[in-house]
């Protein structure tokens, strides 16, 4: 994905991320087909966020903060008795939280 944000070309590779200001002049495009992205907004001076993707390859134990965004990337999750597939998202407020199954997850923390 090639997004210029205020006149900056930035070249992104599946999973790279990018922090930018909401207000920021931002164009997309998309030179190889069809792509996902995943945005996290929060409020400035409110709440703040980090975003990592882990791969789950059995039970890993996820640390939080304030709320916990999981969204299944790929494979099959388990979180506690709730099963997850791609694309399904979990809001959590436990800490830590356990996941388990196969699969690629991305994770936001949200803090206050």
């Amino acid at each position: 994905m090639h997004l210029r944000v205020d006149e900056t070309l930035h070249v992104l590779k599946p999973l790279d991320q990018l922090a930018f200001a909401g207000e920021s002049r931002t164009t997309c495009e998309v030179p190889d087909g069809a792509t996902r992205d995943l945005n996290v907004m929060t409020r400035r001076g409110k709440v703040s966020a980090t975003l990592e993707a882990i791969e789950v390859t059995g039970p890993v134990s996820i640390p939080s903060s304030w709320r916990l965004v999981v969204v299944v990337l790929s494979g099959r999750l388990e979180i506690g008795p709730v099963r997850l597939g791609p694309l399904d998202g979990l809001i959590s407020r436990r800490a830590p939280l356990t996941v388990g199954g196969s699969g690629l997850v991305a994770v936001a923390r949200l803090s206050t």
